[in-house]
């Protein structure tokens, strides 16, 4: 094996590790909440030495923010892939937007609940224009935080949308919105079907097709 074929092998192994400490980490801070989550744990649950959990990770709040940042990079793509599929009206963004929450939500529950965790952080950390920890994780081409609501803000009178709304207020209305009720969600899929026999999934559906038809004409 020469030595490109080499380096590309360790880099996929690398990858892939990665990916697996963020994985368990997450789990971990799910089933555990985040302040009582350390590296050992993580490590443990991973099965590998401390010392290579360091070779990817300086500490737990890094683990944290590349959670979120692999997270938000995959909904920013599939965002903007199905979006482009759309007829490009300011109601599409707003469906494709609410669609891809909801199917979020049926397929990755775990996230939504680890969002519940951090999203005090998230908010604080992000509401600074200049933190170190979270501009050393995002580049700055990634899908950042405001991002949606910029994107939701953008052509925002085309006769799609009632006339009557400003674009700003209604952008971060429905964002902040819809994931409130995800990620509160999140954290009653058992209580939710035993009280009331209904689906968490059909409740979610239904919450944010009502955020989708209060801004139609």
């Amino acid at each position: 094996m020469d030595q490109s074929s080499q380096d590309y092998k360790y880099q996929k192994h690398s990858e892939k590790q990665f990916l697996m400490i963020l994985a368990a980490a997450e789990k971990l801070f799910v089933e555990k909440g985040i302040e009582k989550v350390n590296f050992s744990d993580i490590s443990n649950e991973c099965g590998i030495m401390r010392s290579t959990l360091y070779r990817y990770f300086r500490n737990k709040d890094e683990v944290l923010w590349h959670i979120v940042r692999r997270k938000t990079t995959e909904f920013s793509l599939k965002f903007v892939e199905r979006f482009n599929t759309t007829g490009g009206t300011k109601f599409d963004r707003y469906k494709v937007f609410l669609d891809i929450l909801s199917e979020g939500f049926v397929n990755d529950k775990k996230f939504f609940l680890f969002i519940r965790l951090f999203n005090n952080t998230y908010q604080n950390v992000t509401s600074l224009k200049d933190n170190i920890l979270y501009n050393s994780i995002y580049a700055a081409d990634d899908f950042r935080s405001g991002d949606t609501v910029r994107f939701l803000m953008e052509d925002f009178h085309d006769s799609t949308v009632k006339a009557s709304l400003d674009p700003k207020t209604t952008a971060v209305t429905v964002t902040y919105s819809a994931i409130s009720i995800v990620a509160g969600m999140s954290g009653q899929v058992d209580t939710l079907t035993a009280k009331y026999g209904v689906s968490p999934e059909e409740v979610v559906r239904i919450s944010l097709k009502a955020l989708l038809e209060s801004i139609k004409p």
